[in-house]
């Protein structure tokens, strides 16, 4: 479907086809503008209708023609960032799989150091248990040794 549009004002003419468009310049919506205004002071009510429901078209397209424009920045853009994101998920998922490992090493060194404590503890309870029986061994050898002075004292006397 081709539209044209076609607008006369002072012997000037503006032809504007939809392949023509994309093309256009902001030079060329200007001398649209100017057309439509020099056309509005020669017509009728409905052609002033009209003039300005034109008027609002092609500001519409000049704002559509530099939407267009940013386009293709806004989608490099948007694919660099696709790239960055996915270098970053990468670099996260290698960090990630690191300290999984990490917490791996960390969680066997801790069940040693458990293991361990509880060696140490088994062995602290046993010396306890040696503490206090030597002890008792040696109240009683005191005692057997002063009831052997008490008694060769006794012998002596």
């Amino acid at each position: 479907m081709r539209v044209r549009l076609c607008i006369k004002a002072q012997s000037k003419t503006a032809v504007v086809d939809d392949t023509d468009a994309r093309f256009l310049q902001s030079s060329d919506f200007a001398f649209l503008y100017t057309t439509c205004f020099k056309f509005v002071f020669d017509a009728g009510l409905v052609d002033i209708l009209l003039t300005v429901l034109f008027y609002i078209l092609v500001s519409k397209m000049e704002e559509l023609h530099i939407y267009i424009k940013q386009l293709p920045n806004q989608l490099q853009s948007l694919e660099r960032r696709t790239v960055q994101l996915a270098l970053d998920n990468d670099r996260l998922l290698e960090k990630m799989d690191h300290l999984g490992s990490e917490v791996g090493t960390i969680t066997e060194q801790v069940i040693a150091a458990e293991t361990n404590a509880t060696i140490v503890k088994k062995q602290y309870i046993d010396l306890i248990l040696a503490y206090d029986r030597l002890l008792e061994e040696d109240k009683s050898l005191k005692d057997q040794m002063d009831w052997e002075m008490v008694t060769s004292t006794e012998e002596i006397i």
